[in-house]
């Protein structure tokens, strides 16, 4: 076990001593960051099929702000052109490793269509092929420097133990257990190889019950895997993205209720995530935001609702930085007794009279279920500035965000006497009347409320 585990650290610094940096002095430390707060919150879905996008404004009537064009298809970047969105483009693997003819097609494609604001390197890539992407990025630094630049990794696997994930990671699966290679070293690995603008990966938690246990899964490993990504990211001083379920896959996965879908987009927002994918636009599963006539699909009307309420906390929240998560959970009845619900892997439970307490005393899930939970998240603007939004984690196969509603009663400190919310419908910060120090609200599934403590407006909000 300790020659096998010499030898794979022993890889990992051979792929990174290979796997050079960008020039020092070309950017900032900080490009990632600064890319974030200079531009509108990032809300894109995969695109594939060029027919899905030519000749309408679908996409950007979901309330997309930027393309992901997934192929080098025509017709996806000239869809992009005409309604006026800034795009990302994937590079596929298959392209192959840097080379002079990689690096002609790549400034070709940037070249020939207007609007190119950022790269994908290939997708969920493992150990063995980080230093060619890493190669690729250090390229794209150097040649087109004012791109947005990164990868995006996979999630913690399906099945097992997190904590060994060789074969995630592209190492010999036989005798994984004796590798103490975790998930987080492949994070760790992944940022020290690749040097990314950012931090991403893809999380699907809406399994079909005979592949996985979606309860489980959440439990087990949903929050976790945010939990890991966020940590990682905030240590290496980068803005962190999600792709979130937006489809179905018969026998794998379910498509997404409205409360589902807006559980993902909150929580990931709760944890200071900056920017959203949806996985998928276009209807190469066997349900996305379009059916397979390129019509939109009913998760189409609810993204498209959502990404309005996001785009607008999105102007304060890409301002912001995430100091703390915590989970609320709720009770739920057993035997006739009040049993409080368990709190998720890679989570702490808020406490009263903890640090938690310096701002909220105590919050109050006014209905009791086993799935009746919510989240805190925490965070701190550039001066000193304390906001935190609450998010009612209340979903369902099949609910609606209005059929999820959970009352929430939250104790401020004493020393709280100003409170303001960034409206999601509006957009505008709207004083909070506190009565005896308490805020009492209705949040419907899944959904989350922004609010500043204290005077002064919302950063970023106008």
């Amino acid at each position: 076990m300790i020659h096998r585990s010499l030898s794979l650290r022993l890889l990992v610094c051979l792929i990174a001593l290979f796997a050079p940096a960008a020039p020092a002095g070309t950017r900032s430390a900080t490009f990632g960051l600064d890319w974030v707060k200079s531009h509108p919150f990032t809300l894109m879905a995969l695109t594939q099929r060029g027919e899905a996008v030519s000749g309408n404004n679908l996409y950007s009537q979901a309330g997309m702000n930027t393309m992901l064009a997934w192929k080098d298809r025509a017709p996806i970047f000239q869809s992009a052109i005409r309604q006026h969105l800034p795009w990302i483009f994937h590079l596929d693997s298959r392209k192959g490793p840097l080379s002079d003819d990689l690096k002609t097609y790549l400034s070709g494609v940037i070249s020939k269509y207007p609007g190119c604001v950022g790269l994908q390197v290939w997708d969920e890539p493992k150990l063995p092929e980080m230093s060619d992407i890493g190669k690729i990025v250090a390229w794209l630094k150097q040649a087109h420097p004012n791109l947005l630049v990164y990868s995006n990794l996979n999630p913690i696997p399906n099945v097992g133990d997190p904590r060994y994930c060789s074969w995630r990671a592209g190492l010999p699966v036989e005798g994984y257990e004796q590798y103490p290679y975790s998930y987080d070293d492949s994070i760790h690995d992944y940022l020290k190889i690749v040097q990314p603008d950012l931090l991403m990966t893809d999380i699907y938690p809406f399994w079909s019950p005979q592949e996985l246990d979606p309860e489980q899964y959440l439990l087990q490993k949903y929050f976790l895997n945010l939990t890991l990504i966020r940590q990682a990211a905030l240590e290496a001083n980068i803005p962190y993205w999600m792709f979130v379920q937006a489809y179905q896959d018969q026998g794998r996965c379910r498509m997404p209720s409205e409360s589902d879908l807006r559980m993902q987009v909150y929580s990931t927002l709760a944890y200071g995530f900056t920017g959203i994918a949806y996985y998928t636009y276009d209807p190469v599963e066997e349900g996305s935001m379009l059916d397979a006539k390129f019509q939109p699909s009913a998760v189409y009307q609810a993204v498209r609702q959502l990404n309005e309420e996001v785009k607008r906390l999105g102007n304060s929240l890409r301002q912001l930085r995430n100091v703390a998560v915590r989970y609320v959970p709720g009770r739920h009845d057993a035997g006739g007794q009040s049993i409080l619900n368990s709190t998720p892997n890679g989570l702490e439970a808020y406490r009263p009279r903890s640090w938690d307490a310096t701002t909220i005393v105590n919050v109050i899930l006014e209905q009791p279920g086993a799935n009746k939970n919510a989240l805190i998240g925490f965070f701190e603007d550039d001066q000193g500035g304390l906001y935190f939004m609450i998010v009612n984690l209340t979903h369902g196969e099949n609910l609606s965000a209005r059929e999820t509603t959970l009352p929430i009663t939250i104790t401020m400190a004493p020393w709280v006497k100003n409170l303001s919310v960034l409206s999601r419908e509006t957009g505008r910060s709207t004083p909070v009347e506190l009565k005896d120090g308490k805020l009492r609200l209705e949040l419907p599934g899944g959904t989350g409320d922004l609010y500043r403590v204290g005077q002064g407006p919302f950063r970023g909000v106008r």
